[in-house]
């Protein structure tokens, strides 16, 4: 029995429909990344060039500002790289003594994305531990990359 050249080419369509089905599944049921996402991978003193430094240990986010409370964070993986979440909207506002930061009124959070510097542009990244640091926005629209520095930056001095 010979296939005629309709059935043949409906024979082939039924095939290409299946397979394309199937990858449609696995793309849709393939297991997504999971990441360690510990506080304890970030805790350290952050530094930037024009603003407080902030130091970030198992009590909390601390912006080294004054009467600035300490306020909680945590760490998510968003589609392009781990990003630190304050529990407070932040906002950082230009001064004649360099960006200070200020809680807003309203928001729930702030997300600053960790990013690794590479040929001399920051790309955000899936690795804490090989970042050069994280990002915040400032109210200005200017990037503020807070780097690790020396724990010195962020001891706090008594009154």
């Amino acid at each position: 029995m010979e296939l005629s050249d309709s059935h043949y080419w409906k024979v082939v369509r039924f095939f290409y429909v299946i397979f394309a089905l199937m990858l449609a599944i696995a793309v849709i049921t393939r297991d997504k990344p999971t990441y360690n996402l510990r506080n304890d991978l970030v805790v350290g003193c952050y530094g930037t060039n024009n603003g407080p430094s902030i130091s970030l240990n198992s009590d909390g986010m601390k912006i080294l500002q004054g009467e600035f409370p300490r306020i909680g964070f945590h760490l998510e993986a968003s589609k392009t790289g781990i990003d630190l979440v304050s529990h407070a909207p932040l906002e950082a506002e230009m001064t004649p003594d360099g960006y200070r930061f200020r809680i807003q009124k309203r928001g729930l959070a702030t997300i600053s994305p960790f990013y690794k510097v590479i040929n001399g542009r920051a790309y955000p990244t899936f690795d804490t531990a090989g970042s050069d640091g994280f990002q915040m926005l400032s109210s200005d629209g200017a990037v503020l990359n807070y780097q690790s520095v020396d724990p010195v930056f962020c001891e706090e001095t008594l009154p």
